[in-house]
């Protein structure tokens, strides 16, 4: 379980990263309110994605499995 959440962590931190970058150039760009709060926009993207990192894991995961059910399915009932 521990693997589990670090992965999850991991995985979420490294695409928050990349999101909280992009949302912080956005945010420059457009003129929002300045530096300050394109960063606060970006270390609250990053958080967010580190935090809930593992619960998107896992949600990918469960898609890939009945994905992986739904195609079986599907190749078995085409056979009959």
């Amino acid at each position: 379980m521990n693997a589990f959440l670090l992965t999850g962590i991991v995985l979420g931190a490294a695409i928050g990263l990349t999101h909280a970058i992009q949302i912080f150039r956005e945010r420059i760009a457009s003129g929002h309110r300045g530096l300050p709060s394109a960063a606060w926009f970006a270390v609250w993207t990053g958080l967010l994605w580190t935090v809930f990192g593992p619960y998107v894991l896992a949600v990918w995961l469960l898609g890939a499995l009945g994905l992986a059910v739904s195609r079986l399915r599907q190749a078995s009932g085409s056979a009959r």
